[in-house]
């Protein structure tokens, strides 16, 4: 779980490959859920995943850039904000992200 949310205190907003750098970040998350067995710690990663990827799917757009109006941001932020949240709850010692 660490690695989790290591990996994705790393994934900053800028840059023009940010939609394939969340989106691959997105698919470790989905790979990391199959690795648990605690079924809730599943389901929030694949909720984090698919908030990850529908951010990936935004940034990959035409101009790459996010709308604060656009529904599917406020998704993806939810899904996101959410999991971790839950996560934090349940695995708190794994929420050591240490400043580079």
């Amino acid at each position: 779980m660490s690695g989790v949310f290591r990996e994705w205190a790393s994934v900053g907003p800028d840059g023009e490959d940010r939609g394939e750098v969340i989106g691959a970040f997105a698919e470790r998350t989905r790979a990391a859920a199959d690795s648990v067995s605690s079924s809730s710690v599943r389901d929030d990663l694949n909720s984090w995943a698919e908030g990850a990827g529908l951010l990936a799917e935004i940034r990959r757009g035409p101009d790459g850039a996010m709308d604060d109006n656009d529904p599917t941001l406020a998704r993806a932020l939810g899904l996101v904000v959410g999991a971790a949240d839950e996560l934090l709850q349940a695995c708190p010692e794994s929420y050591r992200v240490e400043a580079g």
